[in-house]
């Protein structure tokens, strides 16, 4: 009794295996894209640097301060330019 009742279910089973395939092909998105930007440049970043041999660190620190004086005046960059000087 049960054989048969096992032969019905599992022909069911197969049967709702056929009955419900889809042969559609899959649902998909596909994106595609590029991109592009052009501005002029608005900063520039330039490294400078002064070195100065002396008897001691004091008279290097003066001759160095002396020098990096005369680069900055003959830059003579407008006042919207930012400069900054850093010591080592």
């Amino acid at each position: 009794m049960k054989l048969p009742l096992f032969l019905a279910m599992t022909a069911m089973l197969l049967g709702a295996g056929v009955v419900h395939a889809d042969d559609s092909p899959p649902r998909t998105i596909s994106v595609t894209g590029s991109g592009s930007v052009q501005a002029a440049p608005d900063m520039a970043n330039i490294t400078i640097g002064v070195s100065t041999v002396a008897p001691t660190a004091r008279a290097a620190l003066d001759a160095n301060n002396a020098q990096t004086s005369k680069m900055f005046a003959f830059l003579k960059c407008p006042s919207s330019y930012k400069l900054e000087q850093s010591a080592v």
